[in-house]
């Protein structure tokens, strides 16, 4: 049974000799997994233990963050005028700066609505082109239910590639969850 860390190099993978070896080795093979499941759920816990006092520090000062700007920016909106003076966008304190500026225009089409709309800009002569985008695509569920001739014809078009299926190997180990083993009685001095 291989039990290393390593893994073989080609020629070193001997083959297993039979099957109550192949057995042995799914069994260890279930207990490496089972153990591998207990580390990950082990570490995910102890980041999170180790997080948690910085976490506590962080919260109250993220609560002050927030105070703090939406402090700011109501006192530079009152203020804007005064404090952009000759028409800057920000404004210069000995601890920072305020300013504003002019986000990019966006647009927004409603999924539900996106159809009624394509309908109507149809309906406005040379809107069509400019603003309705058309995508074509092959279907492959359509190409997968083609009849044999026709899989045959459509092999022979340069980028269209019909593969057969493949078997694959798994391996599912038996024994999913770890016993839980009673703890042992504590000892006192009076046993």
């Amino acid at each position: 049974m291989m039990m290393g860390s390593a893994t073989p190099a080609p020629g070193e993978l001997k083959p297993i000799a039979s099957d109550e070896a192949l057995d042995a080795e799914l069994a260890r093979l279930g207990e490496i997994e089972r153990t591998l499941a207990k580390l990950g759920t082990e570490k995910a816990a102890a980041i999170a233990k180790a997080g948690r006092p910085f976490e506590d520090k962080a919260t109250p000062l993220q609560t002050e963050e927030v105070f703090l700007r939406a402090r700011i920016e109501a006192y530079s909106v009152a203020n804007r005028e005064r404090i952009l003076a000759s028409g800057k966008k920000e404004a210069e304190f000995p601890s920072g700066k305020v300013g504003w500026r002019m986000g990019q225009p966006s647009i927004e089409v409603a999924k539900d609505l996106e159809a009624k709309a394509i309908e109507a800009v149809k309906g406005v002569r040379g809107w069509y082109k400019r603003f309705v985008k058309v995508t074509e695509a092959l279907s492959k569920r359509a190409l997968g239910a083609a009849t044999p001739d026709e899989k045959k014809a459509l092999a022979k078009i340069k980028g269209i590639v019909f593969h057969e299926a493949k078997e694959a190997f798994w391996i599912e180990p038996a024994g999913g969850e770890l016993a839980t083993r009673p703890e042992a009685a504590p000892v006192t001095s009076d046993q």
